[in-house]
């Protein structure tokens, strides 16, 4: 036993061993970083394969320079996110706008029904005040004028006999403008037509003429407005096609209930669109909406696509085969752009609308929704000094389009890929 005041004296032990990678603690940045990395990961929608983490030793040998650039690509990724998220929000909220304005038609009718009322109220007035006796109306007061005024001579009335009744005062003929107060042009075109047949046969420009003119016209003006052109078919179609194109076995049923299906997502989002339209299908599993009033287009619909394709599924057993969202039928015109060099053609295939696309903007003020070689063949296309391309291009912009177009320094000629109409693309395409 140690006695009091004695001190141990302990061996120190020399060259311990430092702890493993394994056991270490990590650096709270190191952590923060990973955690950020998988964050990004994750919002991307990218799988481990895709994009893969590196573990917490790896982020410790960065440098200072990598673990400094990495966190500003992850915030930059997570700004890109959140600003395409608001525009989507933004572009849904603009769609949905422009389908109420769209469709929001002007009530001009009843206007014009309320005026032929008027207008005939006053005739019907017109014709009572014209049989009613003359009242004895105060005169106005005299005024003096400088002007002499005629004399007024009363002619005499004939003796009456003995027993006979007195004369009815005669009453006044009053004209329809005398009536209801101020100018009536068809007083002032009667007038002119009962001058014109005192004057002479055979004189330029009459007054008759002139005032037939502007009954013509004011008729004209008074008709109502009409109604706005239809659309065509294929404006009015949407269709959701099948993962895989292969029938339903209840193709029946769902061509019988999917306009009620579609009315009902309509009534529940609170819109105020037609929801009335006929549903088709086919032998490869597509379901198609056509809208049934001839001036409402099948874009109006577009911010319900999703909702209506969900009820669809909901709906009927799909199974591992569901149906897609619904798209709009195509409606845009194929062009064929000729001569194009064979130095300026894009080095894959898949490039071409990228490669286009900004020149043709540019060029004609058009934005094309597709790109293709006319000749599907590279090996073939790399073997002639030139090569074409068919671009789809919406229908009010084929005029502009044609009949040429500068591109890579010269005019190329611009002509109509196929003579085919809007509604055989839509029926090619669901089909």
């Amino acid at each position: 036993m140690a006695q009091p005041g004695s001190t141990h004296s302990f061996t120190p032990m020399e060259d311990l061993p430092s702890p493993s990678s394994s056991v270490a603690a990590f650096e709270p940045e190191d952590r923060h970083l990973r955690h950020f990395l998988l964050e990004t990961r994750g919002l991307r929608g990218l799988s481990p394969k895709q994009l893969a983490i590196p573990s917490l030793g790896e982020i410790g040998d960065f440098t200072l320079a990598e673990s400094t650039i990495l966190p500003l690509l992850c915030s930059m990724t997570h700004a890109i996110a959140a600003t395409l998220k608001a525009v989507e929000e933004l572009r849904l909220q603009t769609s949905d706008l422009e389908a109420r304005v769209a469709n929001s038609v002007p009530d001009v009718t009843d206007h014009s029904t309320q005026l032929n009322q008027i207008q005939s109220s006053l005739r019907d007035l017109s014709h009572r005040v014209a049989h009613l006796p003359p009242a004895h109306a105060v005169p106005p007061p005299q005024t003096q004028s400088s002007r002499p005024r005629p004399s007024t001579v009363t002619a005499p009335q004939a003796p009456l006999s003995k027993g006979a009744p007195p004369h009815p005062p005669k009453a006044a003929t009053q004209t329809y403008a005398a009536t209801v107060g101020g100018t009536s042009n068809l007083d002032e075109a009667a007038r002119e037509i009962l001058a014109a047949r005192q004057n002479k046969k055979g004189k330029k420009n009459s007054p008759a003429s002139t005032s037939a003119t502007k009954v013509a016209e004011a008729v004209k003006k008074a008709s109502p407005p009409k109604a706005p052109t239809p659309l065509a078919s294929a404006a009015r179609r949407s269709f959701a096609p099948r993962s895989s194109r292969e029938l339903h076995p209840d193709a029946a049923d769902i061509k019988a209930h999917v306009p009620d299906l579609a009315a009902a997502v309509l009534r529940e989002a609170n819109c105020s669109l037609p929801r009335s339209r006929k549903a088709v299908t086919n032998d490869r599993g597509s379901v198609t909406l056509i809208v049934v009033d001839s001036s409402v287009p099948a874009a109006s619909y577009a911010p319900y696509f999703e909702a209506l394709t969900t009820k669809l599924n909901q709906s009927f057993p799909v199974g591992e085969n569901p149906w897609l969202p619904f798209r709009l039928a195509p409606t845009s015109v194929q062009l064929a752009i000729h001569s194009l060099p064979i130095n300026y053609m894009p080095h894959q295939d898949e490039d071409l609308f990228n490669y286009l696309s900004d020149s043709i903007l540019n060029s004609k003020d058009v934005t094309i929704s597709a790109a293709r070689f006319l000749t599907p063949n590279r090996q073939s296309r790399m073997e002639k000094r030139a090569y074409s391309v068919v671009v789809n291009v919406e229908p009010d912009s084929v005029q502009t389009m044609l009949p040429s177009i500068y591109l890579f320094g010269n005019t190329r000629t611009v002509e109509r890929a196929y003579s085919s109409s809007p509604i055989t693309q839509c029926q090619k395409c669901w089909k």
